[in-house]
């Protein structure tokens, strides 16, 4: 599903990219797409989604309206729950590699 087609109540799944947890909450409000007043230089539609997690409204976070996964600094967000977890496999996966390559950074210092 698209962030322009959610609605209010609808699930939305956030995982911390800096502690990896996971977790769900819900949609309070989005917007009708469009251009995002932050970026001028932006062409491409964005909504404004709001989110209540842990019984605290969010901040608003603009994600383009096209998008199933939006991405901010610390945050993956996306209203399917395998997006999720194919992120989190992928964070592995990164960090797996990095740990493989231990032996030759030692061996290289």
């Amino acid at each position: 599903m698209l962030f322009k087609d959610l609605q209010k109540g609808y699930p939305v799944f956030l995982l911390d990219r800096t502690e990896i947890t996971a977790k769900q909450g819900k949609i309070v409000d989005v917007s009708r797409p469009h251009f995002d007043n932050q970026n001028p230089t932006n062409t491409q539609m964005v909504v404004d989604v709001t989110i209540e997690l842990d019984g605290k409204v969010q901040p608003v976070f603009v994600i383009p309206e096209n998008s199933p996964v939006a991405y901010t600094d610390k945050l993956i967000l996306s209203p399917d729950r395998d997006s999720i977890l194919r992120e989190v496999q992928a964070i592995m996966s990164r960090n797996e590699e990095e740990l493989k390559l231990i032996p030759v950074r030692e061996k290289t210092v």
